[in-house]
């Protein structure tokens, strides 16, 4: 962030990348803002139960429990290490093998409108 000249940033990322995002907010609470994640890929273990302690800003998680690759069971205890973490569960019913191509497209709108209230404190739907 350095040499990108970059101040207080907010974080996003998918997978892995929502776990680096997590790592990088536990790591520089000076410089993280806010954090994203959608089904982060983080396993839980004292280290990283303990590193989410660490974090100090607020974190949104977007969780899609349909999606079989990210189960909510193992991340779920991690959240309450976060001291500021808000879930949204974002609902695909019903499920059929044939939309996994699609399923994120049908789904941007639910997605998206909890993002955009939490960065700036107002309901899209409103």
């Amino acid at each position: 962030m350095a040499a990108l000249k970059l101040g207080k940033v907010v974080l996003g990322g998918y997978d892995w990348g929502g776990a680096i995002a997590l790592r990088m907010a536990a790591t520089y609470p000076a410089k993280i803002t806010k954090v994203i994640v959608l089904l982060p890929s983080l396993s839980a273990c004292t280290d990283h139960n303990n590193e989410l302690k660490k974090i100090k800003c607020p974190v949104l998680v977007e969780w899609v429990p349909a999606d079989q690759f990210h189960p909510w069971t193992k991340f779920k205890p991690m959240c309450k290490n976060i001291k500021s973490c808000e879930v949204v569960t974002v609902k695909v019913h019903p499920w059929k093998d044939h939309m996994a191509a699609d399923t994120y497209s049908m789904i941007s709108n639910q997605l998206c409108l909890p993002i955009i209230k939490f960065l700036t404190g107002k309901d899209p739907n409103e």
